[in-house]
């Protein structure tokens, strides 16, 4: 004669899943077992989208694209002049260094 008390393997096998934890048999429901279902419930946010489709998308996407290859064509033309400008006042400092070098050392010759 079985105890009642003592479960068989059977019926603990029957109350765990494959990772092992304890989990309630299939007749048996809990307030933890509602809530998340209740939780889990799809949630339909209404809100507007903005975004174009089809070819309007397209035609979107292409002007995007324009603008921003034209915001990169104008920083690197803003780039070019001021590398072009920078060498330029390169090339007037040094040649304003010689003719500087050049009058002192014409200064102190005439000074002897």
């Amino acid at each position: 004669m079985k105890n009642a008390s003592i479960p068989t393997a059977q019926a603990v096998s029957a109350n765990k899943d494959f990772s092992g934890a304890v989990r309630p048999s299939p007749q048996t429901v809990t307030k933890e077992q509602r809530l998340k279902l209740l939780r889990d419930r799809a949630r339909y946010e209404l809100h507007e989208d903005y975004r174009p489709k089809g070819s309007a998308a397209a035609h979107v996407h292409n002007f995007v694209e324009r603008q921003r290859e034209a915001k990169i064509n104008h920083i690197d033309n803003r780039m070019s002049d001021a590398h072009q400008k920078l060498q330029e006042d390169r090339v007037r400092v040094v040649h304003q260094g010689r003719a500087k070098s050049g009058f002192n050392n014409n200064s102190q010759s005439h000074e002897k």
